[in-house]
């Protein structure tokens, strides 16, 4: 029988453990990042939303202020409000920060404006995930009140 001469030669594992790692930490990385966008997406839509809301709550509807007089809650003027909440979202001219942005929802009940507005996230590493696209929501509430 023939002696086999084995070397106990750790190289090419510490070589693989460092390609295995630094493939862990690209994950991790364009993981944070794409979160990151996310989130910023989601601040800049809850601003939107929010503006946009008390824009249209300043529509208030005068007609039943001159009919019956100020009385507590303040109605407002559905249809006015909804072309204050267009008009609002069309001079901010946000079609370059956020894609595909559109109003999901708006309803006005009394003195409070309710909107909800959905918004596609732009992620930077998102060509590691092809055909998927990432909507964000976010909604927002005012109210008139007179005290």
């Amino acid at each position: 029988m023939s002696e086999v001469n084995i070397k106990n030669d750790d190289q090419g594992t510490i070589f693989l453990l460092g390609i295995g790692l630094a493939v862990v930490a690209l994950l991790v990385l364009t993981t944070s990042v794409n979160i990151a966008a996310l989130w910023v997406t989601r601040s800049k839509l809850d601003s939107v939303a929010d503006a946009t809301a008390l824009a249209a709550s300043h529509s208030i509807d005068i007609a039943h202020i001159y009919e019956s007089g100020v009385t507590e809650p303040i109605r407002l003027n559905p249809e006015m409000a909804k072309q204050k909440s267009t008009i609002y979202l069309n001079k901010l001219g946000l079609a370059s920060e956020l894609k595909n942005l559109k109003v999901i929802d708006f309803s006005v009940v009394e003195n409070t404006v309710q909107i909800t507005l959905q918004a596609e996230a732009s992620l930077p590493f998102g060509y590691l995930l092809p055909g998927l696209s990432l909507n964000v929501t976010s909604s927002a509430k005012a109210a008139v009140k007179t005290s």
